[in-house]
């Protein structure tokens, strides 16, 4: 009847209720966890086959530690890297007593009994791999295996590696303000960009101290000047072109301004960080330079020609690019 309760019978009363099971997706309480004081080794390693077939059969996805951390693998092992070593992570999974569990490979390698290093953690939190990284047990692993780089007293130079990813991250037309994982935020990574960008000049430099026939392209705007350069080799016929300089022109534009501004271009060039001057590679330039191509102005033009009597007395043409002057009007 409505408004009144439903009265139990005496049998119910004494009857117990029946519990609710939940989920269990690590192990029952009943069993015995492995920990650091009863693991004797660092677990054995999880073939790509187990993995998938843990995600087949695995009922509560949603909670279960190994199937978050399969799902989130890449990011994780990002927040573990190896000091020194970029690209490295020092995290990965393994069966410890048919349970699993992640851990580190720097503290197992040390032989340290610990959780991270018998590979008995369970808690995939981001949190914990940072705190793990930052801890004195890691820090003395990696003491241990000689990988803090302490004992040399020498501040080490960025890795092959760390140039790489930092060109690749350039090559992307990406701002230096962006950092890069593992390698540094924009102050360092200015610094690599300058390192390889004199590498750069210095395959240029010895390409066109051996090269046979060297064109010189320039273009002046705006009290600059632009050299360009295309050059080949005469005994294995490579050919490369590419960026030679940009220099402000001092005074007026005059064809004497403009060669003595395009020999100031080619001996900054020619100069290097550690050694100075090269005298010789800017006198084999001068020397193997048999093109000398300009834009239709009369000052770059007559630079040419006052070019060829001075120090590129080799210059066998002057060419006159057409096409700068093609979209001007007369006033």
């Amino acid at each position: 009847m409505i408004g009144f309760k439903t009265v139990k019978s005496k049998e119910e009363l004494e009857t117990p209720p029946k519990t609710v099971s939940r989920p269990r997706f690590c192990t029952k309480k009943t069993e015995k966890i492995p920990t650091a004081e009863n693991t004797e080794f660092a677990g054995v390693a999880i073939s790509m086959e187990d993995d998938y077939d843990h995600v087949e059969l695995c009922k509560d996805w949603s909670s279960c530690p190994r199937c978050f951390f399969l799902r989130n693998k890449e990011s994780l092992q990002e927040a573990a890297p190896v000091k020194f070593f970029p690209g490295l992570s020092w995290l990965d999974a393994r069966m410890v007593n048919d349970m699993w569990g992640i851990g580190c490979l720097i503290c197992a390698a040390a032989n340290f009994k610990t959780d991270f290093g018998n590979f008995c953690v369970r808690s995939v939190r981001k949190s914990n791999l940072k705190r793990h990284t930052a801890s004195p047990q890691h820090q003395e692993a990696l003491n241990k295996l000689n990988l803090d780089h302490k004992d040399t007293g020498i501040k080490q130079a960025p890795t092959e590696e760390e140039f790489q990813l930092a060109l690749n991250h350039r090559r992307g037309v990406a701002s230096l303000s962006f950092s890069v994982n593992q390698v540094g935020k924009r102050f360092k990574l200015c610094k690599m960009m300058w390192c390889l960008a004199e590498a750069g000049r210095e395959m240029t430099r010895e390409f066109l101290k051996e090269a046979g026939s060297i064109a010189l392209a320039q273009d002046g705007r705006k009290s600059k000047l632009l050299v360009r350069y295309s050059a080949c080799n005469e005994v294995t016929l490579v050919h490369k072109k590419g960026f030679l300089g940009l220099e402000y022109i001092d005074g007026l534009q005059s064809a004497a301004a403009i060669v003595e501004c395009l020999e100031k271009i080619i001996r900054k060039f020619c100069t290097r960080p550690d050694t100075g001057l090269d005298e010789h590679l800017e006198a084999c330039i001068k020397e193997s330079c048999e093109v000398l191509c300009a834009d239709a102005a009369s000052n770059e033009f007559a630079a040419g020609r006052l070019a060829r009597k001075g120090a590129f007395s080799n210059v066998v043409t002057i060419c006159k690019d057409n096409a700068h002057a093609a979209t001007r009007q007369e006033n």
